[in-house]
């Protein structure tokens, strides 16, 4: 009998308890907004104009949901996610062309050509040609009311700064610096260009470097000093001619650094002098090298330097060329540039001998570079002799 009694109130307790969630939940239910009840959105929510009753909070979304044959809408949808503006130019370009190629491949359908003549129709080709080119007015249209009217400018103007401003530092520039740097190179071109066309000559060594210097100085106002140098390191003329020159040398991105902040304010000064000749100035120069070459060897120790040196030399840079040229192992160029030393020693002793009358200096010149050339040709073919055996040996019998 006691043990029927206890059962008999559980059943009632569990009752009772089952009531009462029911109707929590009913009440939930009606509290509840319906976009977070249920799973599922509607298409048709997100393209209504009037403002929603409710707020769906922004990450419970998908991208399937704000696509939209509705252009305005679905650019209003893409901001009101926090899409990126060159994204969204980037997602309604593709969306655009996509359209207007399923209007295109409709037309073609319909006005197809009569591929089976020897000779197209010329009626029917200039009405192909009048048909994309009422395509391209229209596609352009729509861009530019979805887009603004410079929204082609933008996508070109994007794909300049990624050529132009690379690098952690020089990419991380606003867009308003990026166009200011963009603009003032446009300006300073065309005054130049006015400068020289009112001399009416091309710029002397000395003017060009002066030129240079109130380049930097003009840009030194849109740019901090790290900025600065980053933009130099890649678009200087000084560092175009240290690549050039460093051909070879197998530096990295921080040596080249070292290099140009050891050479480039220096280079400047010494360019600034070129046309100038009185011994002062001459002094001066050799002065500011012998600093320059004291910099260069503390940034690239004594181990780089002595290879820095030579590959400073008019002619390893030249024995460098005639490898590349040539396709032969890179390690020719040590014997390429001793021979082409010998030969500079030999002409300057033949030039200074005052034994020689101008026919006997010539004929002597001529015999050193015969010889000069056989050497060099030697060089080359034993290389080519090494390669080739080398290839035969790598072939299967």
């Amino acid at each position: 009998m006691r043990a029927r009694l206890i059962l008999l109130l559980s059943m009632g307790f569990n009752i009772v308890l089952v009531v009462m969630l029911l109707r929590l939940a009913q009440d939930l239910r009606r509290e509840l907004p319906s976009s977070l009840v249920s799973t599922k959105f509607s298409r048709a929510s997100l393209l209504r104009p009037t403002q929603p009753s409710v707020v769906v909070r922004r990450q419970f979304f998908s991208w399937t949901e704000i696509e939209s044959e509705n252009f305005q809408a679905y650019i209003k949808n893409l901001r009101s996610i926090g899409c990126p503006s060159e994204t969204i130019r980037d997602l309604i370009v593709a969306e655009v062309a996509e359209l207007f190629a399923k209007r295109r491949a409709e037309a073609a359908v319909i006005a197809d050509q009569q591929w089976w003549r020897l000779e197209p129709d010329a009626q029917a080709l200039a009405e192909a040609l009048a048909r994309e080119a009422v395509f391209e007015k229209e596609q352009s249209n729509l861009l530019t009311q979805l887009l603004g009217p410079g929204w082609h400018r933008q996508k070109l103007q994007a794909n300049v700064f990624a050529k132009k401003f690379t690098g952690a530092v020089l990419a991380g520039l606003s867009t308003e610096s990026k166009q200011a740097v963009l603009d003032f190179e446009d300006r300073r071109r065309a005054e130049l260009v006015a400068k020289m066309n009112s001399l009416g000559r091309e710029f002397t060594e000395t003017e060009v470097v002066q030129q240079q210097a109130e380049t930097r100085k003009e840009l030194a106002k849109l740019l901090t000093a790290d900025q600065l140098e980053e933009y130099l390191l890649r678009h200087s003329s000084n560092a175009s001619r240290m690549r050039d020159q460093l051909r070879g040398f197998g530096t990295t991105a921080e040596e080249f650094r070292g290099i140009f902040r050891a050479r480039d304010a220096l280079d400047l000064e010494i360019g600034s002098m070129a046309d100038r000749t009185d011994p002062a100035t001459l002094k001066r120069v050799r002065d500011l090298e012998a600093v320059r070459d004291l910099n260069l060897q503390e940034a690239l120790g004594p181990l780089r330097y002595p290879l820095y040196q030579m590959t400073q030399d008019p002619i390893f840079r030249e024995a460098q060329k005639t490898v590349e040229q040539a396709d032969v192992a890179p390690e020719q160029v040590l014997p390429l540039y001793q021979l082409g030393q010998a030969l500079q020693a030999e002409r300057d002793r033949i030039q200074k001998d005052a034994t020689l009358d101008e026919a006997e200096r010539e004929e002597a010149l001529d015999v050193v570079m015969r010889q000069t050339e056989r050497a060099r040709k030697q060089i080359l073919g034993a290389t080519n002799v090494v390669r080739s055996r080398a290839g035969e040996a790598g072939q299967p019998r």
